[in-house]
């Protein structure tokens, strides 16, 4: 994942963004609980997505289905 992929995750997930705190590249988030929950189904739904391109490019689509339904049943 790039740096502006996790940004766009994080402000996804309601992180608030505080601008740059100082002439350092980084910007501030800050975030609550739930918030972070949000975040990290996103990242594990973009991660799960990229295995399950792989499985379907490289081995069968059987093995990506049950990728992406594993996905399903963890976050509902």
């Amino acid at each position: 994942m790039t740096q502006d992929e996790i940004i766009e995750m994080a402000m996804q997930a309601e992180f608030v963004s505080h601008g740059k705190p100082s002439d350092e590249e980084s910007e501030l988030f800050v975030c609550v609980d739930k918030d972070i929950y949000k975040f990290a189904k996103l990242v594990a739904d973009k991660e799960r997505e990229a295995c399950a391109k792989l499985c379907e490019e490289y081995f069968e689509r059987v093995m990506a289905s049950r990728i992406r339904a594993r996905g399903q049943a963890l976050f509902q």
